[in-house]
C-alpha cells in the first residue's frame, strides 16, 4: 500500500516538494522563489551557492530533493 500511495502522490515519492517556480517580487526586497501546487504555495527554494540560476526555471515543473529548515525552505547543494 505505501508503494502505491506513493505513485498517486503529486510528490511521486521522490521529492520533499514538487510543483511549478514561481518568482515572487516585492519592491525592495530581494527576489523570492517558491514551488507552488494546485494554487498554493508548498515550498520556498533558494540556491546560495550558485550551481542552479532559478531564474531560468520560472514557469516550469521542479521537484525538490534537500529541506532546511522547518518552514519547508528547500535549497540546493553540490
Amino acid at each position: 500500500l505505501k508503494e502505491v500511495a506513493a505513485r498517486q502522490s503529486p510528490l511521486q515519492g521522490r521529492f520533499q516538494a514538487r510543483g511549478w517556480l514561481e518568482k515572487n517580487v516585492q519592491a525592495g526586497m530581494p527576489n523570492r522563489y517558491s514551488i507552488s501546487w494546485g494554487g498554493k504555495e508548498v515550498a520556498e527554494i533558494a540556491c546560495g551557492n550558485g550551481r542552479y540560476e532559478l531564474e531560468s526555471f520560472v514557469g516550469c515543473e521542479v521537484g525538490v530533493v534537500g529541506v532546511v529548515g522547518s518552514s519547508r525552505r528547500c535549497s540546493c547543494s553540490r
